[in-house]
């Protein structure tokens, strides 16, 4: 199996309030398919984060945040009121709304060397004190830390291609995953970055996969072959 030297895949956050299926963002990456070295930005939402309108209507909010390096979470870490490698605070900017946004490029700012293997951003949210602090909504309603994934990229390789299909999506009870070319392994993973699914020893172009069991919401299919690659689906 090929692995990728930076590994991320893309997310947005999406949660269901009562019996409607609303897709809310908690936090956004722009651009969406960004890489460890593309310059990127995440805007949290302080009015949907946990628990509920912690940092709504604060004066200032700071990201307490650190990477997977190597497979153990929250390396590298960038203290809320530090700095990171590249000599960057931070810092959120208002949107003059709820929202507020950080702009940074993840391999300077966590000075990730080559040869890491790197699989999400792991952060947290505060208003410049641990008083207030905003998280992500987890399965079972309590708060959790974000998990950010980005796209799938090696040193010196550019964007992976997505070459296998995924149908239904929406999907309710099984999902179709087809043309894997060359796949061993496939795993799939909810939007806090938990593996909830995985298949290996995969030996034929399609697979079907019973996705009954999970809950609503957006996950993560990841491929592993020759290379490398995600996409995603929406669980009703």
């Amino acid at each position: 199996m090929k692995k990728s030297t930076f590994k991320f895949l893309a997310i947005s956050l999406f949660f269901l309030f009562g019996n409607a299926a609303i897709a809310q963002d908690v936090v956004t990456i722009t651009p969406e398919y960004a890489t460890a070295f593309d310059e990127i930005t995440l805007t949290l939402n302080t009015k949907l984060s946990c628990p509920d309108s912690s940092l709504f209507a604060v004066d200032s909010v700071m990201m307490h945040s650190g990477v997977n390096l190597d497979g153990s979470a929250w390396s590298n870490v960038v203290e809320f009121d530090g700095v990171g490698a590249d000599g960057q605070r931070p810092i959120l900017t208002s949107n003059g709304d709820s929202t507020w946004s950080i702009t940074f490029t993840p391999v300077a700012f966590y000075g990730i060397e080559e040869g890491s293997v790197v699989t999400e951003i792991n952060c947290v949210f505060n208003g410049g004190s641990w008083d207030n602090e905003g998280k992500a909504h987890g399965e079972d309603g309590a708060c959790v830390d974000f998990a950010i994934p980005l796209s799938l990229v090696g040193i010196g390789e550019g964007h992976t291609a997505v070459t296998f299909s995924m149908y239904p999506n929406p999907v309710e009870n099984k999902l179709t995953i087809g043309n894997l070319q060359d796949v061993q392994v496939i795993e799939i993973f909810s939007i806090t970055g938990k593996r909830v699914i995985m298949l290996d020893n995969i030996t034929t172009s399609k697979v079907i996969v019973n996705t009954s069991e999970l809950g609503s919401g957006i996950y993560f299919v990841t491929t592993h072959g020759n290379d490398v690659q995600t996409s995603k689906f929406m669980k009703n």
